[in-house]
């Protein structure tokens, strides 16, 4: 099991990639997604600057839409259900959910 030092340090490099892609390059961007997040049911859109602790605690449901520039703090399970749509500047956390 990755250490959580090596484990922050491969999702900002994920989430680095990511916030740099192009938003015609949308192959590419959802297998990022499918590397970065714990668990994604179906089809989500995350518009960059997009930004996470760990990312294997996040659960996204099919049909959300998340705007630009959102945190998700993600030291425990984040569960977004399905068909959520996330204004730009969000912050989610467990205790905001």
């Amino acid at each position: 099991m990755l250490e959580i030092r090596d484990l922050s340090k491969r999702v900002q490099l994920l989430i680095e990639k990511y916030n740099e892609t192009s938003p015609n390059d949308t192959d590419n961007r959802n297998e990022i997604i499918k590397e970065l997040i714990g668990k994604v049911e179906g089809k989500c859109t995350i518009a960059p600057h997009f930004r996470c602790d760990y990312g294997k605690f996040i659960e996204i449901g099919n049909g959300t839409f998340i705007n630009y520039d959102c945190i998700i703090l993600d030291a425990c399970k984040v569960k977004i259900c399905s068909d959520k749509k996330y204004s730009s500047e969000c912050d989610c956390s467990r205790k905001s959910l």
